[in-house]
């Protein structure tokens, strides 16, 4: 399984692994899989949580030389909540730009005051069979 893979990785990463018993790498995966936040990922994103846990933004997960799985699951929380205001921020960010183009595209298709006026007055001419002298 890839998700046992890349915590076995991880602890690697963090010289960790030797004092990690595989019962450990294997229902941390499968509480990684059954944690409600998980499912609202998707891989790259999961990978990016690894990422940043292995740069130490969510603090150590071992105590000695032992890993805490606790500790692992327990960081899934905080990056979700910051990923969470990434997808609004990108999301509103994706709204403004259609909006703009929108509005542009409103700009280019609309015509000026003069403009209506000479129309009005051409398709009033047109209405009441003026003819010109």
């Amino acid at each position: 399984m890839w998700l046992r893979f890349h915590i076995a990785e991880t602890f690697a990463f963090l010289g960790i692994y030797d004092t990690a018993s595989k019962l450990q790498v294997v229902q941390t995966a499968e509480l990684i899989l059954d944690h409600e936040l998980f499912a609202q990922m998707n891989l790259s994103e999961f990978l990016m949580f690894l990422k940043y846990f292995k740069r130490g933004d969510f603090g150590k997960i071992y105590q000695s030389a032992r890993p805490n799985p606790q500790e692992f699951l327990s960081c899934l929380r905080p990056f979700w909540n910051d990923l969470v205001e990434y997808r609004i921020k990108l999301s509103k960010a994706e709204q403004e730009k259609r909006q703009a183009e929108m509005e542009k595209k409103g700009r280019e298709n609309a015509m000026t005051h003069e403009e209506w006026i000479e129309i009005k007055t051409i398709t009033a001419m047109y209405n009441s069979d003026y003819t010109v002298p």
